[in-house]
């Protein structure tokens, strides 16, 4: 974060090339030189520039100067954005980009807008985050600057990165930068939602030990410090995390315990969860009407809350229809999941979907072709179960169809993917 950064991001805005600003002022050398921080121009030379720019004289010439009213206001929007309080962080958004619209300190910019990123990444449009991220953050960023800035600054950076690539499935990334957040965070509810980030992180990259130790930190210090919310956030994804290791019964018990906190405080869009996953747990236990009615509820409620999870649901609720072969009943739940697709792994568990749906019908040419397709997506993202279980349903499909060269293949494949698990 220098002052050549800021006039190269200016310039950049514009598309002015480097000549055009420099005519009249400056050498291109001598701009090279600012924008690497070696040389601090001169107040008159920095007149010129905001000129050209547009810019007004302090935006250039205070930029190491922090403002202790923008500084309060960024600290109560940081604390916003940690309370999840949405209308108030948006009227902060709001308030600041109006009292101010430049932030004189470069630092103090740079934080504005990685705290606006983390808004938009988790109340806003996460789609329109990471060009905001480009455009705005990734040009004013200095990896070895950022070490030496106060540690509220590093932690909210560090906590977009590890945001930004858990959204990206980019989890072994997520991880690392939420793990160099815990070690800036001093807040102990703040270094909870670190352990509960890294939970998740692990839990993606299959590694259940570590996800099941970091969440059950983060919970007890939830619980310690009156956290409901939170803590029903993280029971519901233990329960996750115990009913994929076929722990069923504390799976159940900690389902149990998170729907009575969330039914007590009114939490309806993690009710709604909840809902979805006690249809988990019934279709697990062979009680597929009430599965389909947990589904169906989970979906209704949040299809009303807009929940980009609605997918999961209704993919869940196709696989049971399939199960019973009610092919009509499923075709017109994925006609209602395409329209809820958020990334690009929603697409491929819906062609993985409309794969059985050909294989039921008996055109098994199609089958094939869609799962060999969603089974290449899942390997080259590492999405390490999804290549599992996929690889091995088409597997066994390939066996009894007598293609045994083929069915080996993806055989190799169940198993390359289940040792990447270990």
């Amino acid at each position: 974060m220098n002052l050549g950064k800021r006039i190269d991001r200016l310039r950049k805005n514009r598309h002015m090339s480097q000549q055009a600003l420099c005519k009249g002022i400056i050498s291109s050398a001598h701009l090279s030189n600012i924008k690497r921080g070696r040389y601090a121009p001169a107040e008159d030379i920095l007149q010129l520039l905001a000129e050209r720019l547009h810019v007004p004289l302090d935006y250039l010439l205070h930029h190491d100067q922090e403002c202790p009213q923008v500084e309060s206001k960024l600290q109560l929007l940081k604390q916003h954005l940690f309370l999840h309080n949405v209308v108030m962080s948006k009227q902060m958004l709001i308030h600041i980009e109006k009292a101010h619209p430049y932030i004189t300190s470069v630092t103090q910019e740079f934080w504005f807008y990685t705290l606006s990123c983390l808004y938009e990444l988790r109340h806003g449009t996460p789609e329109e985050a990471l060009p905001f991220y480009e455009h705005h953050i990734d040009t004013l960023v200095d990896e070895e600057a950022l070490t030496h800035l106060h540690h509220t600054v590093q932690e909210s950076y560090y906590q977009l990165r590890a945001t930004i690539a858990f959204y990206q499935a980019q989890y072994e990334e997520s991880l690392y930068w939420s793990k160099k957040q815990r070690s800036v965070t001093i807040q102990p509810l703040a270094k909870a939602d670190v352990l509960h980030n890294i939970g998740m992180a692990f839990l993606q990259l299959c590694q259940r030990n570590e996800s099941r130790q970091a969440l059950e930190k983060a919970l007890h210090i939830y619980k310690q410090n009156g956290q409901s919310y939170k803590a029903c956030k993280t029971l519901n994804v233990l329960f996750v995390l115990l009913w994929e290791l076929e722990d069923y019964t504390l799976a159940e018990e900690k389902l149990h315990q998170a729907y009575y906190i969330a039914l007590e405080h009114t939490y309806d869009q993690l009710l709604a969860s909840i809902q979805y996953h006690f249809g988990l747990l019934y279709k697990t236990k062979g009680l597929s009407t009430l599965a389909k009615d947990c589904f169906a509820h989970a979906s209704t409620q949040m299809e009303q809350s807009d929940s980009r999870d609605i997918n999961h649901v209704l993919c869940s609720w196709m696989e049971l229809l399939l199960e019973e072969e009610r092919v009509e009943e499923a075709t017109k739940i994925l006609h209602k999941a395409e329209q809820h697709v958020h990334s690009e792994g929603d697409k491929h568990h819906l062609l993985v979907l409309k794969a059985k749906i050909h294989a039921i019908n008996g055109e098994n040419a199609k089958y094939i072709k869609l799962m060999n397709k969603s089974i290449h997506y899942f390997h080259e993202k590492k999405h390490w179960r999804q290549v599992e279980h996929f690889s091995r349903e088409l597997a066994e499909h390939l066996y009894h169809e007598r293609r045994y060269k083929m069915s080996a293949d993806f055989f190799r494949r169940t198993v390359e993917a289940i040792q990447y698990q270990k």
